[in-house]
C-alpha cells in the first residue's frame, strides 16, 4: 500500500508542470441537472474541482486520487483521460432566470460546450461565448487559449410556447403544410432512432448516448448511425460512400467527433479506420 502511495506521489511530482488541454461537454436538462463529460489531453497532473454533490466520478485513461475539492488526475503518457459525472449544482434559479456557473482548472487551453434545451432564451454569457442552435439544443461554446479565467457563466430563461389560435380564415392549406412538416420530422426522428436501436453487437441507445446525440449536427448523427450499424468500426472510404457526405464536410464532422472523444481515427494505414471509442460505447 505504501509503495502504491509513493508511486502516485512520484508520478504527480514529476508531472507538476502540466501541458494539458481540456474539452468540456455539458448537457443541461430543463430541471437544471447536468451531465458533464470532460476530456483531458496531453501529459501532466491537474486538479479538477467537482461540485459537492458528486461522490464518485467516472475516470478513465489516467491515474487519479480523490482530493478535498475534487480529483487529481495524472496522465503519464501523451494521451487523454475522460472524466464524467452528474450534478445539480452547476445551475441555480431565481424567478424565471436560470444561471449556469462552472469553475475550471488552470488548463493551457480549454473549450467548454454547454447544451441547454432549445426552448430557452440566452440573455448573457461571461466571457463572451458563441451561441448556436443544433438539433434539439442551444449550444454555448467558450474556446479560451490560453485559459484566462477560471469561471464560465451564462444566464437564460425558458420561452413560453404560444397557444394554437382558432382558424377563422380557412387557412386549411397552411395547416396541412404545417401538419405534413410535423409528420415528416417525426418520421425522420423515428428513422434515426430505429437505425440506432437495431445496431449490431452490444451497442445500444442508452440515455447517456441520447444526451450526447442531442448536441450533434445532422452529419455527425448520420456518421454515428452508420458506425453503430456496422459494429462501430469502418474504413473511411466505406463510411464516405455509405453516408454520401462530401469529403470536406465528412472531414470536419470526423474532426469534431474525435475532439469530443466519440470516435478515434487509426491512421496506421493509407485508408484510415474509424472506430467508436470505448468510452462512447460504454455510455
Amino acid at each position: 500500500m505504501r509503495l502504491k502511495t509513493l508511486a502516485l506521489f512520484l508520478l504527480f511530482s514529476l508531472n507538476c508542470c502540466a501541458q494539458l488541454s481540456a474539452n468540456y461537454n455539458v448537457v443541461v436538462e430543463e430541471n437544471g441537472n447536468a451531465l458533464v463529460i470532460l476530456v483531458v489531453k496531453g501529459i501532466g497532473t491537474i486538479n479538477v474541482p467537482l461540485p459537492l454533490d458528486v461522490q464518485t466520478p467516472a475516470v478513465r485513461g489516467a491515474l487519479y486520487v480523490q482530493a478535498s475539492n475534487g480529483v487529481e488526475v495524472s496522465i503519464d503518457a501523451d494521451g487523454s483521460s475522460t472524466i464524467m459525472y452528474q450534478t445539480a449544482l452547476l445551475t441555480s434559479r431565481e424567478g424565471d432566470r436560470w444561471d449556469f456557473n462552472m469553475k475550471l482548472p488552470s488548463f493551457d487551453s480549454a473549450s467548454v460546450l454547454v447544451s441547454i434545451p432549445e426552448n430557452t432564451k440566452i440573455s448573457s454569457t461571461a466571457p463572451q461565448a458563441a451561441i448556436s442552435h443544433v438539433g434539439e439544443s442551444k449550444n454555448i461554446l467558450w474556446d479560451v487559449k490560453p485559459l484566462e479565467q477560471g469561471l464560465v457563466e451564462a444566464s437564460y430563461s425558458f420561452t413560453q410556447t404560444p397557444l394554437p389560435q382558432i382558424n377563422r380564415g380557412g387557412d386549411n392549406l397552411v395547416q396541412a403544410v404545417a401538419l405534413f412538416a410535423v409528420v415528416l420530422a417525426l418520421l425522420v426522428l423515428a428513422y434515426v432512432a430505429f437505425n440506432l436501436i437495431k445496431s449490431q453487437g452490444e451497442i445500444t441507445l442508452s440515455s447517456g448516448k441520447q444526451n450526447v446525440l442531442k448536441t450533434l449536427t445532422g452529419n455527425e448523427v448520420k456518421i454515428l448511425d452508420t458506425l453503430i450499424s456496422n459494429q462501430g468500426d469502418m474504413k473511411r472510404n466505406t463510411l464516405e460512400r455509405t453516408t454520401q457526405i462530401a469529403k470536406s464536410s465528412l472531414a470536419s464532422s470526423l474532426h469534431n467527433l474525435e475532439r469530443r472523444n466519440i470516435i478515434e481515427i487509426d491512421k496506421s494505414y493509407t485508408i484510415h479506420q474509424i472506430r467508436l471509442t470505448e468510452w462512447f460505447k460504454n455510455l
